[in-house]
């Protein structure tokens, strides 16, 4: 069976590298901050303030609210993580399709790294070519060609010049075997989004949350509705193998954004807006 499927930049996949860090944005907290982790990352959808929790205390309700005066913009924190559970659950990866999208990665990975391969196809011969260099001189050396002089000058040079190529032939080939690895932990943490950050303290709901929102959320209590301007491009790329290869139609509601809008610009611009409708790489995986 062929799947067309959209190809992930290396930029946005070397993004989910640091996917684990701790802590990107530097906040603090405190206990309050547990029943509201939301606040400062949601913003208003009227005049774009950063919301603020407070809760009521005789009910022991907790609400996120705008901080201007006369917004009036405000909604039950359970409610606003009821919905940010559902826009989760549509980014987060089926496990039953895991083992196929981590093959279209590496997939991906192996086509991206053509030039990667040529470099370090490169840099061999230029070691192989370095390294009879060495045994030449010290042929010539042997043979009384050149003087004690002219051997220490040529074979620190070449002994310097074959160092500095098998440091970065290595750093390549290091590079190269850790990415099996890393496309694992990556899918591995995009199972399962909504239980994760359900699940987790304030640290991993915030990290979570910038994570894939960088830019944050707006909510509009006018609409009843959640936006945001800019998606992290691998869990796009996610959401779009999956609307293949599940043949889903109706894109992520909660944010009222159809899977048009994941299509990344032309060149692999690794944060393009998710408003755009620009064509897309193309690659077959059997």
């Amino acid at each position: 069976m062929i799947f067309t499927l959209p190809i992930v930049s290396q930029d946005v996949f070397l993004k989910v590298n640091d996917i684990q860090s701790k802590n990107p944005h530097g906040y603090k907290h405190n206990n309050e901050e547990t029943n509201v982790p939301m606040k400062v990352f949601l913003k208003c959808g009227h005049c774009n303030r950063s919301l603020t929790g407070y809760v009521v205390k005789a009910k022991g309700i907790w609400y996120y609210k705008c901080k201007t005066i006369g917004c009036s913009n405000n909604k039950s924190a359970k409610e606003l993580h009821q919905i940010f559970e559902f826009i989760l659950s549509r980014f987060s990866l089926n496990p039953q399709l895991q083992d196929l999208i981590k093959r279209n990665l590496l997939d991906t990975i192996a086509e991206l790294n053509k030039e990667s391969e040529f470099a370090k196809n490169s840099l061999k011969e230029q070691i192989v070519e370095v390294s009879k260099k060495i045994e030449r001189t010290e042929e010539r050396y042997m043979e009384e060609e050149i003087t004690q002089d002219l051997f220490t000058k040529y074979m620190t040079k070449y002994k310097a010049e074959k160092l500095n190529l098998l440091k970065e032939y290595n750093k390549m080939e290091n590079n190269s075997s850790n990415h099996e690895i890393l496309v694992e932990n990556a899918l591995e943490f995009a199972c399962n989004l909504s239980k994760k950050w359900a699940n987790g303290d304030f640290q991993t709901k915030t990290n979570l949350q910038y994570y894939l929102f960088p830019d944050g959320l707006s909510y509009s209590k006018v609409l009843n509705e959640v936006r945001t301007n800019k998606i992290n491009p691998f869990f796009s790329w996610i959401a779009l193998q999956q609307k293949v290869l599940d043949d889903k139609k109706s894109g992520i509601p909660e944010l009222n954004i159809k899977y048009s809008a994941f299509v990344e610009l032309q060149g692999f611009e690794p944060w393009s807006g998710v408003g755009n409708d620009n064509a897309f790489y193309m690659f077959s995986c059997n």
